[in-house]
């Protein structure tokens, strides 16, 4: 969202990496979606076949980004997704 706010790509290096590889992270990712574990998708190095840490945030942002490009009306598809972040006031 703040992506989309700013109008400026993500510095996050597995977002850009997720969105020029965006079929293999998806096709990984569903492959594994019932997995009990998490760490080839969050809190990790490298050390992976994307060669990428951390590419679970990736698949946050395209779901997100996806819900939002489809919204017809986006302010309340952006309140829905952030409420979360005011839900108990500012940190």
């Amino acid at each position: 969202m703040t992506s989309e706010a700013l109008n400026e790509p993500s510095t996050t290096p597995a977002i850009a990496y997720g969105a020029a590889d965006d079929d293999a992270v998806r096709a990984a990712f569903v492959a594994e979606i019932n997995a009990p574990w998490w760490y080839r998708w969050l809190y990790n190095n490298a050390e992976n076949e994307f060669k990428t840490r951390a590419t679970g945030y990736y698949v946050g942002y395209a779901l997100a980004k996806r819900y939002y490009t489809a919204a017809d009306d986006k302010k309340p598809s952006s309140e829905t997704s952030s409420s979360w972040t005011t839900a108990t006031g500012p940190p």
